[in-house]
């Protein structure tokens, strides 16, 4: 086939998804349903077919919330008594009583009898367009008919929802590391070997009962939610029957799904599925009664491109993922894939030495954000490379002066087992005694992993208004935070904030890197809370970094009243070894006599 029959091809099957068949079913509210009313619901549970189950009406939940009222059925046919219930993925499939719509199943309570669920009323479901209208706009104050703003149905604190993520492209560790960071958000993570399904014919129209993904990324990576389309009209469509993260207005990859199977579980069973096309439209809201979304719209993402480098094995990665911008997410997102290509790189977990080098560009920076970056783990260097630059994009994403929607992130690290780290085993400090506006002179001894001993000269000069009159040379590289330090940058970001972004993102950029050399003159006070904080910041190198709860802010025991001047002696050189130790020297400040 050639390149022009392959884009005809592709026009004349976007153009069938445009006008492909709109729900046109009546609708049936749920103030006409009764217990004993039975119908027919949609789904697909084998390749891209549509089949159908039977449902009976059982009762209505009323309840309070987003979601007022929901029906609770009890399906049944050959294909349910086969899989054993409803399964994780049949989110979302219309339920239809003589041709009309009555609403999607959205619920069940795995661990019991997956016969029975509870289904979301399509005029709730509808209420999804009427955000996607206000898209943009101030959020509205009142709420809509049945809602109560703060609240969510009480009933789904009691039913665990599992939409199935399909994940492809992640394994081992960075697949366990992504699956704790979404158990919280109740998705069950399953890994999936395909990028794309080798569907057999071309995938027909998306219309109600079609199984389709929710993408976080693409490319490389493919995280995929599965789930059901319940309701179209025309490029309109809605599904799920409930949250699938609950963002709000949000933008995420709308693509129809191939079903390979679906497994049967002790808790519930659930749909194995793969992307059945490229992106077909975006998902622009995600609320409390369901998704919605639009075929044929462009997605709000952003390109990373990761390149690693194994210098021992002389071997390199690359990997390009389209990513959502989800501020809360992306950060974790970025760091699992880089995490990916470092582990099938390098293939092994343990010591080495790291050089990171990273470049942001996005909406609201004025130009490029970029750092460079040394560390050493003598247990797992490639946690440690990722954890800097999780913490460098999260810190973007979440400054409190201006939003940031990022554009391209590129990453470049290069790995190497051999241990490149030095430690400051000396100190001199000329003249210890000395008046506000002198220079002092420090002669440093690092000793190198298994190298020759070298020496190295600093500067630092003492501010005219340094008013204390005992002084402190602290003398370390970087001891706790791999994207900034316990230097006067780190204790500033906890005691003194940054005033706007251009200044976070100059302490971001200049902070001292792993291989930088920093000494620098403090009170003795300010020592002592330095100290404390390097104590409280060492992590051990672990996963537990990657838990589910948010890391603790810094609390310094800063002594009442103490200020922490902006005016400094500092001084930095930049080494060949990551810098490791710390060592400290008083010096007396002497004033003239009034």
């Amino acid at each position: 086939m050639t390149g022009k029959d392959i884009r005809l091809s592709w026009l004349v099957w976007c153009l069938a998804m445009w006008l492909g068949a709109s729900s046109a079913w009546a609708i049936l509210g749920v103030e006409e349903l009764k217990p004993g009313m039975k119908g027919v619901g949609r789904t697909v549970f084998q390749g891209t077919e549509i089949d159908t189950f039977d449902f009976e009406i059982v009762d209505i939940l009323h309840t309070e919330g987003y979601v007022p009222d929901l029906i609770l059925i009890r399906v049944s046919g050959e294909k349910i008594d086969q899989i054993g219930g409803i399964c994780a993925g049949m989110s979302g499939s219309p339920l239809l009583i003589n041709d009309q719509l009555i609403g999607a199943i959205a619920f069940t309570t795995p661990m019991s009898d997956t016969h029975y669920g509870f289904a979301t009323p399509i005029k709730d479901m509808l209420k999804v367009f009427d955000f996607e209208q206000k898209a943009g706009k101030e959020e509205k104050k009142e709420p809509l008919p049945g809602e109560r703003i703060g609240s969510v149905p009480r009933v789904l604190d009691l039913l665990p929802v599992q939409t199935p993520v399909m994940v492809c492209g992640l394994r081992g560790r960075a697949f366990d590391l992504l699956a704790r960071r979404l158990r919280s958000h109740r998705l069950r993570v399953v890994e999936s070997g395909l990028m794309k399904a080798e569907v057999p014919v071309s995938p027909e129209p998306l219309r109600p009962g079609s199984a389709i993904g929710l993408s976080l990324t693409t490319g490389d990576v493919v995280l995929m939610a599965l789930g059901t389309l319940t309701y179209r009209q025309g490029p309109r469509i809605l599904a799920f029957g409930h949250p699938f993260l609950q963002r709000g207005d949000t933008s995420l990859f709308l693509v129809p799904a191939y079903i390979y199977q679906v497994v049967r579980s002790l808790d519930m069973p659930f749909k194995i599925g793969a992307p059945a096309g490229d992106p077909v439209g975006a998902i622009t809201q995600d609320r409390a009664a369901g998704v919605g979304g639009r075929l044929q719209m462009e997605v709000d993402f952003f390109n990373l491109e990761v390149q690693v480098t194994d210098t021992d094995l002389s071997r390199n990665r690359t990997m390009k993922i389209q990513i959502v911008r989800d501020p809360v997410l992306a950060p974790s997102l970025v760091a699992v894939c880089l995490l990916q290509a470092l582990d099938e790189t390098l293939d092994r977990v343990g010591q080495g030495t790291a050089r990171l080098s990273w470049k942001i560009k996005g909406v609201g920076l004025t130009q490029a954000v970029q750092r460079t970056d040394m560390f050493y783990s003598q247990e797992d260097v490639s946690l440690e490379t990722v954890a800097g630059l999780m913490s460098a994009t999260d810190a973007l994403l979440q400054n409190e002066f201006h939003e940031i929607r990022l554009d391209q992130v590129g990453v470049e690290v290069n790995v190497e087992r051999q241990r490149r780290t030095a430690r400051i085993t000396a100190l001199e400090v000329s003249p210890q005694k000395l008046p506000p506006g002198q220079e002092i002179q420090l002669k440093v001894a690092l000793q190198p992993y298994r190298g020759t001993p070298e020496t190295h000269e600093l500067r630092l000069t003492v501010p005219e208004d340094f008013a204390a009159e005992r002084g402190v040379i602290v003398l370390h590289g970087r001891e706790a935070s791999p994207v900034g330090t316990l230097s006067w940058e780190a204790l500033a970001s906890a005691t003194d904030p940054p005033r706007s972004l251009e200044e976070l993102l100059q302490r971001l950029e200049n902070a001292p890197r792993g291989n930088d050399l920093v000494a620098e003159l403090l009170t003795p006070e300010m020592a002592e809370i330095q100290h404390r904080a390097a104590i409280q910041l060492a992590r051990p190198e672990t996963e537990e970094w990657w838990g589910e709860e948010p890391i603790p802010p810094l609390t310094l025991p800063r002594p009442p009243g103490l200020a922490l001047p902006r005016s400094r002696a500092r001084a930095q050189l930049t080494t060949a070894y990551v810098i490791e130790g710390r060592v400290e020297k008083e010096v007396t400040i002497v004033r003239p006599a009034k």
